[in-house]
């Protein structure tokens, strides 16, 4: 005999019971669609182990603070491949290359807003405010502060 009395284990089961059967259903209604080719191309592109291009991944990515490991598996790749890949495509590492990009950006930020550096810093990835700074400076020759006085427009 069924067991009707409220616990968590036959809450849990109702709930996954419920989830299956609604998801049964949003299946059924979509195949029944008139626009069931897009909606089975959607479906096959989730469910597709395809790489995306380092480009792609890069570019999408650039002013997030991701750590090194977490970009490769955006790509469906190793580390090491990912970093084989990068080097390939840009002829470059992926920490110079993201720091060049990061700093043009900088640049233009600080020549063009009033943000502060610790915001321009933030919007670009950077956690550590010294850090921007220094990078900024060994990169630039001068700090942030100092570029933008001389570059406000």
């Amino acid at each position: 005999m069924f067991n009707l009395t409220y616990n968590s284990e036959n809450s849990m089961m109702i709930g996954m019971l419920l989830l299956a059967l609604k998801i049964k259903e949003l299946i059924l209604v979509l195949i029944q669609s008139k626009d069931i080719d897009s909606i089975m191309e959607l479906i096959a592109e989730l469910y597709s182990s395809k790489s995306v291009s380092i480009r792609e991944i890069t570019e999408l990515h650039l002013f997030s603070n991701l750590n090194v490991g977490q970009i490769p598996k955006l790509s469906n790749q190793s580390l090491f491949s990912f970093k084989r890949s990068f080097k390939k495509e840009y002829n470059d590492n992926r920490t110079n290359y993201i720091n060049y990009r990061r700093i043009e950006k900088a640049k233009e930020l600080l020549a063009l807003t009033k943000l502060s550096i610790g915001e321009i810093a933030i919007e670009l990835g950077f956690q550590d405010l010294l850090y921007f700074t220094r990078l900024f400076k060994n990169k630039i020759g001068i700090p942030p502060s100092k570029y933008r006085s001389e570059n406000l427009i």
